[in-house]
């Protein structure tokens, strides 16, 4: 039997149209979550049972790479985590499949809209962001936890790119947004697992293909980052991710995955190769209905650049806070902004604000 799975095709479309991930686990109630992030039990629906993780692996959108349920187990027997992505009843999922307690199955679908937003729509500054786009090098990064948004934005930046006759790359795990292939760019993406081995490997491959702006899924260790700074040095863009909460943690968590012994040369790679990094927070609003995008925004000032180089990430907050004349936006500002224009509550700002205390005295005044 695979009950749920039968039922979701059936009655998908009586779930809230605002929900974003569904989340199954083996012999219990099916819940999904909300635009607003609360997870709400499925009225009515089957509990999940090991066949409905059977079939909807089945419904990996790459014919040519199947995970099964025994890869969740690696070739040392050890248990892993699968991602892929899926469709199912003409939607497509961004999947991780993984065991909880013992060897039960566990699955969370995170929903992929068909349709990406308009760049204006996103609540981004549009003159701020969206040019650096349009850089010829260097790297831009977006960073924020799993669903702030930065797939979103990322995708939302290079469809207004697109127009332009140029090479589009990207290297995903797995792929989110399907880009149109109608455009004057040519536009590539690869999927790891399936088109290459690894972010690294696919990067340094990336180098002879003649593209103009790669877009790497995640900056996720020492190789892909050095190589991404390599490319944005020799005349392309790079766009990346990361999962910290603000820029200055993002520089961090980037330079010190490597070690001491080469953290030199790639703090003196990255303070030349990077244009800005944009942080991402997806908050509650004001009626618990939905979410609001706050945003912190550095942009490679010449001081920017010297901090990254000699590695004061500490002095980072402050050069952004001080930054407004080139486009900068600390976080808790914007959070600030948010609470004063009605969009978001008091309490929920300072529960997101990366420092509370800060954006309790920006409060003040």
């Amino acid at each position: 039997m695979s009950a749920f799975v039968k039922w979701f095709e059936s009655h998908g479309e009586s779930l809230p149209g605002n929900w974003s991930d569904l989340l199954l686990k083996e012999g219990r109630a099916p819940k999904y979550a909300n635009q607003a992030g609360l997870v709400i039990p499925i009225p009515d629906a089957p509990i999940p049972e090991h066949a409905d993780f059977e079939l909807l692996l089945k419904a990996q959108t790459r014919s040519d790479y199947r995970f099964e349920l025994h890869h969740l187990h690696g070739e040392d027997g050890q248990p892993r985590e699968l991602d892929f992505a899926a469709q199912l009843d003409g939607l497509r999922f961004r999947c991780n499949l993984f065991h909880y307690m013992g060897g039960n199955l566990a699955l969370v679908m995170r929903k992929l809209n068909a349709h990406i937003p308009e760049f204006s729509t996103l609540g981004l500054p549009l003159d701020i962001v969206l040019p650096l786009f349009n850089r010829s090098s260097g790297i831009l990064i977006f960073s924020g936890a799993t669903g702030s948004g930065k797939s979103t934005t990322q995708a939302s930046g290079l469809i207004a790119q697109s127009h332009r006759p140029i090479h589009i790359l990207t290297i995903e795990d797995p792929v989110e947004y399907l880009l149109p292939t109608d455009r004057s760019a040519e536009i590539t993406q690869r999927e790891i697992g399936v088109d290459s081995t690894s972010f690294g490997t696919a990067l340094r491959a990336a180098l002879r293909e003649k593209p103009n702006i790669i877009m790497v899924g995640e900056m996720r260790d020492a190789e892909t980052i050095e190589t991404a700074a390599v490319a944005a040095n020799s005349g392309h863009l790079v766009l990346g991710t990361t999962h910290a909460a603000t820029a200055s943690e993002s520089v961090r968590r980037m330079l010190e995955s490597v070690s001491e012994g080469h953290r030199s040369s790639l703090q003196n790679l990255l303070a030349d190769a990077i244009v800005g990094i944009v942080s991402q927070k997806l908050v509650p609003n004001i009626n618990k209905d939905g979410k609001v995008l706050a945003y912190e925004i550095m942009t490679a000032t010449p001081e920017v650049r010297a901090n990254i180089r000699t590695g004061r990430y500490e002095a980072l907050p402050g050069v952004i806070q001080q930054g407004g004349a080139d486009g900068m936006m600390l976080m808790e500002k914007c959070l600030r902004e948010q609470v004063r224009s009605g969009k978001i509550l008091e309490e929920d700002a300072i529960a997101y604000a990366p420092d509370p205390e800060r954006l309790r005295k920006m409060l003040e005044y």
